[in-house]
């Protein structure tokens, strides 16, 4: 709620945290970690680990509350969790199942591709 009233959306720094896999994220001794936790747990571990670097930097991103400071604040989130057991530690104590991960995409995955095919419809709107 913090993020959405500062205008903010999660996708905004998640979105690099999904597809570099946390690389530009956190320390490399606990990327390796965060790495291997999701060779062994598979997709849902990426999850859990964006919830614990939230909820382990909540009580920063709680104190600004200025778009420019959030933006700011989410850059350098994870940078500093040099405690790999902790974040591992953090990010078990959430109770993701993997049903809930699978509707979720999927309810997100429609909204994708209608986007993705008003996009396609106004591009060739355009050119016609």
């Amino acid at each position: 709620k913090h993020f959405q009233h500062a205008g903010m959306d999660v996708e905004f720094f998640c979105l690099e945290w999904f597809i570099a896999l946390f690389s530009k994220t956190l320390p490399t001794p606990t990327l390796l970690r965060v790495w291997d936790s999701i060779f062994l747990e598979g997709y849902k571990i990426i999850f859990r680990i964006a919830l614990a670097v939230l909820q382990m930097s909540e009580k920063e991103l709680l104190a600004v509350t200025e778009p420019h400071e959030i933006f700011q604040a989410v850059q350098g989130l994870g940078k500093g969790l040099l405690d790999a057991d902790k974040l591992m530690t953090t990010s078990f104590g959430f109770q993701l199942k993997r049903v809930q991960v699978e509707q979720l995409r999927e309810i997100h995955r429609q909204a994708v591709d209608a986007e993705v095919k008003a996009r396609a419809e106004s591009r060739e709107a355009r050119t016609t």
